[in-house]
């Protein structure tokens, strides 16, 4: 009885997965939306190239946002509930690998924050802080994805019937 109960219980990683796919749907408006702001911005021809290119990557950085979180929500779904018929590049087969996933999206997203930081400019001294700060927690999330791809022991085992 309490094993059939605890079976049932995934399901409720549903609302995680819904949550993530209503997160990856605004996220992916949103980055639309600054898209068309830019491209606004090169069409009336409003001075400031700069503004430009890094309006360009973060519109980008918004929508590698947007995919990371239709990931999870992909991933989460076929950890807990059941396979999806993806391509293998949007597949998960772990727990490790979806960490691993959202680690990456993590250091490219930092990299891009700082990237607006470093153009709009500021105390330097800060900015250096910062850089420290977005390198230290690059490099350790960096660490974490190449600990994580030689680690396997959290991947699905099968058992003798191969299921």
């Amino acid at each position: 009885m309490l094993s059939e109960l605890l079976v049932r219980a995934r399901w409720i990683c549903l609302i995680g997965v819904v949550s993530l796919l209503v997160a990856a749907l605004a996220a992916f408006v949103w980055g639309a939306i600054k898209t068309f702001g830019v491209v606004f911005k090169v069409i009336l021809r409003e001075p400031g190239g700069g503004d430009v290119t890094v309006g360009l990557v973060s519109c980008a950085d918004t929508f590698l946002v947007a995919t990371a979180l239709l990931l999870l929500a992909f991933g989460l779904y076929e950890l807990c509930i059941g396979r999806l018929a993806l391509p293998e590049a949007l597949s998960v087969g772990s727990f490790q690998a979806l960490k691993v996933k959202l680690s990456g999206v993590m250091v490219l997203v930092m990299a891009v924050r700082f990237l607006d930081l470093l153009y709009a400019g500021g105390d330097p001294a800060a900015m250096l802080y910062t850089a420290g700060g977005v390198a230290l927690v690059s490099s350790v999330l960096i660490a974490f994805t190449a600990i994580g791809k030689s680690d396997k022991s959290d991947a699905p085992q099968k058992d003798a019937a191969g299921s």
